[in-house]
Parts: C-alpha cells; sequence; structure tokens
C-alpha cells in the first residue's frame, strides 16, 4: 500500500500539503512543504485514506496568491514520539 512518502516523489517541489485527519475532523498539518511532511512521515504512523489537490487563496508578502498543493486524508494517526 502506498503511504505519503511514496507519493511525494510524484509532487512538484513548489506544491504545499495538508494532511487532514479524518478521524478528527480538521487538518493537523497545513501548508507545509515537502522536506516538513517528508519529516512527519517519519515520525508517525498513519493510514492514509486518499489524497486530493487543493487550491485556495493566500494572503502573502505581493497579496493574494493562489496556492496549489495536495491534502492527505489520513487515519489512525499515532505519533511515535520521534521528534
Amino acid at each position: 500500500m502506498l503511504d505519503i512518502d511514496d507519493l511525494l516523489d510524484y509532487a512538484q517541489d513548489d506544491c504545499v500539503f495538508d494532511v487532514y485527519d479524518c478521524d478528527k475532523g480538521v487538518n493537523i498539518v497545513e501548508g507545509c512543504d515537502k522536506e516538513y511532511l517528508e519529516n512527519w512521515h517519519e515520525t508517525h504512523a498513519y493510514d492514509l485514506c486518499s489524497f486530493e489537490p487543493i487550491q485556495r487563496q493566500e494572503t502573502g508578502f505581493s497579496g493574494n496568491q493562489t496556492i496549489f498543493g495536495i491534502v492527505f486524508n489520513v487515519s489512525k494517526v499515532e505519533d511515535n514520539g520521534d521528534e
């Protein structure tokens, strides 16, 4: 079964990533980069339910900008305590 780390190989470097906890109904990681998500993957156990593209407006230094990325929907998230 694929996990987040496997799928990151196919993502563009300038994408942002969210991790949505299906059990809690909230984003537990929002707007992170590839390196941060790789670290998160290494320090947590989880079941990957699905993933989907995201597009949203965010205010940055140059005003409103469109952000593109991927949200990973996960369940059964456990912290491995390695952080």
